[in-house]
């Protein structure tokens, strides 16, 4: 399922195709839902995955159709209800991210987002609500820890879906994530730092909301780290040389 998804960010952003800088940060949100990944390019061809039934795509559909246990149930429901409009896996997304027990943010963060029209206004409420809680006590899962990346990509997701409810469109959460970054963009250019391979995928997650609602690419803070990541990436996931 992030696999699906996660080749479409790839496949889809133009990364070579930088944006205009913006001037000054204006970290305020305003673009239109869906604000998270879901473009409509990038929706049209997750659509085209389920007309060619691809065989990921397959796999998914068996997956939510035959009721299995997902590893990201809100994630999970709220993706298929966008690509198949069915309204039921929606409210069951959505019913997911109201339980007391999960406190998810980046999902609760992709339901608010993807499932807004099949929400009611108290649910909507409801789920706006939890997610500030769940902001303001600087978490992004209450019930467990994270790395650093995982924990700020969450957040910028959260205050990106829920911007509306904040009198400065989310410009609060998001100045401080971007302030640490560029400091360690510098560390990241400078071969000082390294950001470990679990959390690539969260660090696309950032970049890509960041640039789909500011126009801001943070790429451009470290841009030789970037030149190399893709091959640097690939190298890691090959086993050591072995001692003979």
């Amino acid at each position: 399922m992030r696999i699906l998804l996660f080749t479409l960010l790839l496949a889809v952003s133009a990364f070579g195709q930088s944006p205009a800088p913006a001037t000054d940060d204006d970290l305020r949100v305003y673009t239109d839902t869906p604000r998270l990944f879901l473009t409509p390019a990038r929706l049209r061809l997750l659509k085209r995955e389920r007309e060619r039934k691809s065989l990921r795509w397959e796999q998914l559909d068996l997956l939510i159709s035959g009721g299995a246990p997902m590893p990201e149930p809100g994630f999970a429901g709220a993706l298929y209800y966008q690509i198949t409009g069915d309204a039921g896996a929606g409210r069951r997304a959505v019913e997911w991210a109201l339980a007391p027990a999960y406190q998810d943010l980046r999902q609760l963060a992709l339901v608010f987002d993807w499932c807004g029209p099949v929400m009611t206004p108290a649910q909507a409420e409801q789920l706006g609500a939890k997610i500030e809680r769940a902001l303001a006590s600087g978490g992004t899962d209450l019930s467990s820890g994270g790395a650093s990346m995982s924990k700020d990509s969450a957040r910028v997701m959260a205050a990106i879906a829920i911007a509306d409810r904040f009198q400065d469109h989310g410009e609060a959460v998001l100045t401080p994530i971007v302030q640490r970054w560029r400091i360690l963009a510098k560390e990241l250019e400078s071969g000082q730092a390294a950001i470990p391979r679990p959390d690539i995928y969260a660090l696309f997650e950032m970049l890509h909301a960041i640039r789909d609602n500011l126009k801001i690419d943070l790429r451009e803070d470290a841009r030789r780290y970037f030149r190399e990541l893709p091959l640097d990436h690939m190298a890691s996931h090959y086993p050591a040389a072995f001692q003979a």
